[in-house]
């Protein structure tokens, strides 16, 4: 969870020790790509995709990662309060595992691994 404080000039903080550099220059990129978008843009894209469930190819191409990294982008958007990008995030995890059966999406995470077995 994201800690908020105070600093000495009464200016917002919060810790990001839970974001890795390497995510953090991706959500970089992320928001600099955006940037010449208004915010409301890019809430209605946001929006949006609940409906059309397309990713631009730039974010298809952004988002060609590995699983992991994939996560970590979501749990960092989710921290950062950046919402556009979770959805977005979330979309092409979705898209990752359309067409796999259970036990090939739990293979590929590691998911029966790490949470049944002690």
């Amino acid at each position: 969870r994201r800690k908020l404080e105070r600093n000495e000039t009464q200016e917002l903080v919060f810790a990001l020790n839970e974001i890795s550099s390497a995510i953090l220059r991706r959500v970089i990129e992320w928001a600099n790509h955006f940037t010449e978008q208004s915010e409301n843009d890019i809430q209605n894209q946001s929006t949006q995709r609940t409906g059309n469930n397309q990713l631009t190819q730039w974010e298809e191409e952004f988002f060609n990662v590995n699983p992991k990294t994939m996560i970590k982008l979501i749990l960092a958007a989710e921290t950062l309060e950046v919402e556009p990008l979770k959805m977005a995030a979330c979309q092409a995890f979705s898209d990752m595992l359309e067409d796999e059966t259970f036990k090939e999406a739990s293979k590929r995470f590691r998911l029966i691994q790490k949470r049944f077995q002690h």
